[in-house]
């Protein structure tokens, strides 16, 4: 994950599968891996910032 203004990258950004208990958050670089169906939704959430939810399909 980045910040769309500075592009720094955002690290503790929680990431979840929207429905389930299945989650993780970003590292220092940003990055995450998750395990989540093809057809999830995932609901990506940081403090200061809004919650958005994006359609893996």
């Amino acid at each position: 994950m980045l910040d769309s203004v500075t592009g720094n990258p955002l690290s503790g950004v929680s990431v979840r599968v929207k429905g389930t208990a299945v989650g993780t958050i970003t590292d220092q670089s940003g990055n995450f891996r998750i395990e989540a169906p093809n057809q999830a939704t995932l609901q990506i959430s940081y403090l200061g910032y809004k919650t958005i939810e994006v359609s893996l399909n």
